[in-house]
């Protein structure tokens, strides 16, 4: 579900945000703590298409402070770098975009995460500077 409601955010579609909060809050008041980082995933892509990097950002880290919830896979962190791309529209300044993707691969390091080929593609990706006003 999650999924099709990330897919409606990039459409355009910005209040699917609440549907898929309320969903997540849900779930978790039913089935208990989410036992997949899947479930977080498909819940920050929803963030990240808004773009809103400060929400993607602070559900990783409750991952990582909450432990009965599931450590932040690279596909987490490539989500949170994702959201980044996304800033098209309303480009962050150079020094804050930046700032980002710094505390993102500070996370990935002091949590042992490794970078997979698609981590570094998106690194390329925010190298053309389009996220944050110019290129590097």
């Amino acid at each position: 579900l999650f999924g099709g409601m990330a897919l409606a955010i990039k459409d355009g579609d910005s209040s699917m945000i609440s549907a898929a909060e309320r969903l997540f809050q849900q779930s978790v008041a039913v089935i208990g703590d989410p036992q997949h980082a899947a479930s977080f995933n498909a819940f920050i892509s929803c963030y990240a298409y808004i773009p809103d990097i400060n929400s993607c950002l602070d559900l990783t880290k409750n991952m990582i402070d909450n432990e009965n919830w599931p450590n932040p896979t690279p596909q987490t962190y490539g989500t949170c770098l994702k959201g980044l791309t996304q800033y098209i529209k309303e480009p962050l300044n150079y020094e804050q975009g930046w700032k980002y993707v710094d505390e993102i691969l500070d996370m990935m390091n002091k949590h042992s995460v490794e970078k997979h080929v698609s981590t570094y593609a998106l690194l390329f990706n925010l190298c053309g500077g389009k996220f944050c006003g110019r290129s590097d």
